[in-house]
């Protein structure tokens, strides 16, 4: 066991002398052998009544009764091997939840830290400043030569340019919306109208 780790133990109690019971907990107690099933042969009592006292659950997984019959051993390997691999299986899968629940708390505490450094920096910058910003940081993400950033509502006839990538000196420019149907069309669906230039 110390070379190889078994996939399972089929141990007869009989083999093991007076200290079986003590090997076999001391088995269960190691970390390299715990998920190891353990299987014990053994003699029924003289009531022919197989105990708990026979097969202590900290000591074995499952036990047979000797004389045993092979099929009867061979189904109780295969459920052993079976609730094994489940059980691998589980905390395979626990230890990969536990790992992305971390990452999850990682992701948050970053997430939390750029919006404390955005409500700083934001919370010093006027509307104004904010607008130019973003107008800016949108021209150049998409390279685009033309950006306005349009403040409206469909229910209104005008609508206000509040910032301009191409002119940022001209401020709150009022224009009548009847004269930009994409913007109209997307004040009205509240979807993006993307807007191409003439060829």
């Amino acid at each position: 066991m110390e070379r190889t780790r078994p996939d399972l133990l089929l141990v007869d109690v009989e083999d093991l002398g007076a200290d079986g019971e003590q090997l076999l907990e001391r088995v269960k107690r190691d970390d390299r052998w715990r998920d190891v099933p353990i299987v014990v042969a053994t003699h029924l009592p003289s009531n022919g009544k197989a105990t708990s006292v026979l097969v202590p659950p900290r000591v074995a997984d499952d036990y047979v009764t000797k004389p045993f019959r092979v099929p009867e051993l061979l189904a109780r390997i295969h459920t052993q091997l079976r609730a094994q691999t489940e059980l691998r299986s589980a905390r395979a899968a626990l230890a990969a939840a536990r790992a992305e629940l971390e990452r999850a708390r990682e992701d948050v505490a970053s997430n939390r830290q750029i919006v404390d450094i955005l409500n700083e920096v934001t919370g010093e910058l006027s509307a104004t400043e904010i607008y130019r910003i973003l107008v800016r940081r949108v021209s150049r993400a998409l390279s685009l030569s033309r950006c306005s950033l349009v403040l409206g509502s469909s229910a209104d006839a005008t609508a206000v340019v509040v910032a301009s990538f191409e002119e940022p000196a001209t401020p709150n420019l009022e224009i009548r919306l009847d004269r930009y149907p994409e913007i109209t069309t997307a004040l009205e669906t509240q979807r993006p109208d993307m807007l191409r230039p003439d060829p």
